[in-house]
């Protein structure tokens, strides 16, 4: 869903001044704001979209982003008499943060006021002085930030609003003028209407690192939510870790809708090896209305050792797709300065079947890709991206990222050796290496690569060098089964007779009916090795190397 939502907004974002404003205290029918108004105990949520944020939307660029909500006076006056704060989800690192209520998107705000995001999650923002709901103009609501990536939260729904806004670069335009789908998470919160009770704390957002050595330090972060209408003073949270059992009071009093981030540092981890369960829960002194999200746990691996991981980079492009080029020039960007951190293979499907396509690549195609350009590492679903699979846009790869997936520690080692002999064209491969933990569901995985091949390419040329393409899986699709010794070690040989020439499998007459020489120089063996799962959206690599049909001169 997420690539490249902004293309059509803009290609180049451009760098503005955030909207401000001062804040002006708006009156009630008394004149002054009450005092059950500047610190109201109920308050209720109006929006187009619901409590769930479930998706992201942006670009790769840093740069000025913003949402809003376009509120006709009638839906505000329904639900209370005076604006008295903002919900906002935003879902990357942000600043600059700066929320807003006007009567234009374009005009000086009535209220503006900074604030500092809760990623991944909503952030209330309590207004300055409540504003009276007054008029026949439609209030807009809604936020301004410097970030980048999938950054503006919205919930996922198959319709396209004419009413919720987006911004990129300082312009502002529609969800449905973009062709994007959902509501952005934009709400207000209104005060001063007649309210049924509900009374509800909820926890959500629970991180820490998934792989832990043992005895290490390691710390997590949760998110409190008053998900009711009446505030709550006070709540507390108990966890357990181990053999480690905690009850916490937090003091502070939580608005309706209101968010807490709560933090536990310097938690030990267990001093042997295996899973080990953090759960959290929270709780109030009243009886709630809902009684299902008060708890949520993760699991950690813990372990003692590990090997250095080298990631395995799979990327998705054909030679009829006019992005493709530049997919491969984000790649190469990060990639090209980290050869000995990464292998490189590029599978030629997501866009049509070309010349250069193997028939075992279009199976990878589940774990997400919708298109072409894609890629993606380690076969991940990398949660940053906000993607529902492992595959993401080339734009989105970042030092960062790869950085974060070589830190994920690796309990397969790899060792490859190779004998090439020219006259037979036969390449024998022998992969020996072993296991730090079990992992009964290991499967092998090989690959042949070719580099330099010359080949026409759509926005291109016709003599483009196409890199890093798959020329023959030497396992099955999905990896080989293989024998693993009690101490963890294990050894398997592959074998292959390389052809003097490839030839195309595809039936398009674009295609059809060539081949491609095979350069012994230029190719490689990749091995991998993936734990197996029935999900084909669920099958990590584990580590990957890598090795030439033979030395260079």
């Amino acid at each position: 869903m997420k690539q490249f939502k902004f293309s059509s907004l803009l290609t180049v974002l451009l760098s503005v001044s955030l909207l401000l404003g001062f804040a002006s205290c708006q009156k009630n029918q008394d004149g002054e704001p009450s005092q059950e108004l500047l610190n109201p105990d109920k308050v209720v949520s109006v929006s187009y979209c619901s409590d769930v944020i479930s998706d992201g939307i942006g670009m790769a660029t840093q740069g000025t982003y913003g949402a809003a909500a376009q509120m006709p006076v009638s839906m505000l006056k329904a639900s209370g008499t005076h604006i008295v704060a903002v919900r906002v989800g935003i879902m990357e690192s942000a600043t600059n943060c700066s929320v807003f209520v006007s009567k234009g998107l374009n005009q000086d705000p009535i209220s503006s006021k900074g604030f500092t995001a809760v990623v991944g999650a909503w952030t209330y923002i309590l207004l300055d002085s409540p504003i009276y709901i007054e008029g026949e103009e439609d209030y807009y609501i809604g936020y301004t930030m410097t970030s980048s990536g999938y950054c503006i939260g919205v919930e996922s729904k198959s319709v396209s609003s004419a009413l919720d806004y987006v911004n990129a670069g300082g312009s502002w335009s529609t969800m449905k003028s973009n062709n994007l789908s959902g509501y952005v998470s934009v709400q207000a919160m209104v005060a001063g209407g007649s309210y049924d009770d509900k009374i509800d704390i909820a926890i959500s957002n629970l991180t820490g690192d998934k792989y832990v050595k043992i005895n290490s330090m390691n710390d997590f972060s949760c998110v409190i939510t008053n998900t009711g209408n009446n505030a709550i003073e006070g709540f507390k949270v108990s966890y357990t870790y181990g053999e480690t059992e905690k009850d916490s009071s937090v003091s502070n009093k939580l608005m309706p809708g209101e968010t807490f981030l709560y933090q536990i540092s310097n938690c030990v981890a267990p001093s042997t090896v295996g899973s080990i369960t953090l759960a959290m829960s929270v709780s109030i002194d009243k009886e709630e209305s809902v009684n299902t999200n008060n708890s949520v746990s993760m699991e950690q691996l813990v372990y003692e050792e590990s090997y250095p991981r080298m990631l395995m980079v799979e990327q998705f492009t054909g030679q009829g797709c006019t992005y493709c080029p530049d997919g491969t020039t984000y790649m190469k960007n990060v990639l090209d300065s980290r050869s000995d951190e990464v292998v490189w293979a590029a599978h030629h499907y997501g866009y049509t079947e070309d010349a250069l396509s193997v028939a075992k690549s279009q199976s990878y195609l589940a774990f997400g890709v919708t298109g072409a350009p894609s890629m993606m590492i380690d076969r991940t679903k990398i949660d940053a991206l906000g993607t529902t699979g492992a595959a993401f846009h080339p734009a989105y790869i970042s030092n960062s990222i790869v950085n974060e997936m070589l830190a994920i520690p690796s309990f397969v080692r790899l060792n490859l050796e190779r004998t090439f002999d020219e006259e037979s064209r036969e390449l024998t491969v022998v992969v020996s290496g072993d296991f730090l933990l079990s992992m009964p569901n290991a499967r092998m995985n090989v690959f042949v690569v070719q580099d330099s091949i010359i080949a026409a390419q759509t926005n291109g040329s016709s003599n483009y060098a196409h890199n890093h393409t798959v020329r023959a899986i030497l396992s099955d699709t999905w990896g080989d089964t293989f024998e693993v010794a009690e101490d963890g070690t294990f050894s398997v040989e592959y074998s292959y007779i390389l052809p003097d020439s490839i030839y195309s499998i595809a039936t398009t007459s674009a295609y059809a009916n060539k081949a491609f020489a095979t350069v012994p120089e230029h190719m490689e063996v990749q091995v991998f090795v993936t734990d197996y799962n029935s999900s084909t959206t669920d099958r990590k690599v584990q580590n990957a190397a890598k090795i030439s049909f033979k030395e260079n001169d």
